[in-house]
């Protein structure tokens, strides 16, 4: 399969999309660096791949910052720097524990490396519009960026193409203000079969090729759990709020 942005033929997007200010994006990619020889981090390539396909809202690439091996300065610097956007996204993949530290509610802990973590609170850009996906599954599988790589769609890098104009319109349809998801180890297992970036991306992108329209946030967690069912191999919980208008996951492709 050729790589992102190569030059295919043009999908005419089956539904009507209405006018949507271009929206300023920015992705902050975190993962834990389990250990000093470690490179880099499939989930997180994977992650990019998702984001800059046509499926995944058509991100362009200078929208990402992939933060793997940073320490926690930088990584905030760059969390700060994405307050600026209209929407962000943040993206964690790791370890971690809900702790309650300074404040009456449950968060979550998040290691970057094997001496420093973060609080979820810390990683809140302040966006008007911020998405936060924290897996703290601990599943580190090395096959992810490799599996999903086989099918994505590339994207057509045109300025304005109608899968980016209607990610767009979606995140300004939805509600301002913050939308999590939290993944954490079931109590009753240690290990799963596959990671959540691969089943989560997997799913989006099997529904968006039998789709139109908008997958939200929530019913992207519908299918994950849908599928994890009684094995009960991860709690997955959508921290929306009472909010309405939900945060797009993905774009449907079907012709």
């Amino acid at each position: 399969m050729s790589g992102l942005c190569s030059g295919i033929a043009a999908v005419k997007f089956p539904f009507q999309i209405e006018h949507a200010e271009k929206m300023q994006r920015k992705a902050i990619l975190v993962a834990l660096k389990r250990s000093p020889d470690q490179i880099n981090c499939p989930q997180l390539s994977a992650w990019i791949e998702f984001l800059c396909s046509d499926t995944g809202g058509g991100w362009k690439r200078d929208q990402i910052v992939e933060t793997f091996g940073w320490g926690r300065n930088q990584l905030l610097d760059a969390v700060k720097d994405a307050g600026n956007a209209d929407y962000s996204l943040i993206v964690y993949v790791g370890r971690g524990r809900s702790v309650k530290i300074d404040v009456p509610w449950s968060e979550l802990q998040l290691e970057i490396s094997s001496d420093e973590s973060v609080l979820e609170r810390e990683l809140n850009t302040g966006s008007p519009r911020c998405a936060m996906i924290l897996d703290a599954s601990s599943c580190n599988e090395e096959s992810a960026s490799n599996e999903i790589l086989k099918i994505l769609r590339p994207r057509i890098d045109v300025a304005e193409d109608e899968f980016v104009q209607a990610y767009d319109a979606a995140i300004e349809n939805a509600e301002r203000g913050v939308a999590r998801i939290w993944v954490t180890s079931a109590a009753e297992t240690t290990s799963v079969a596959s990671s959540f970036t691969h089943n989560i991306i997997s799913h989006a992108v099997e529904w968006s090729l039998q789709s139109k329209g908008i997958l939200s946030f929530p019913r992207a967690v519908d299918l994950v759990t849908d599928s994890d069912g009684k094995h009960n191999r991860r709690k997955i919980e959508y921290r929306g709020g009472r909010r309405v208008g939900h945060f797009p996951f993905a774009v449907g492709i079907l012709q």
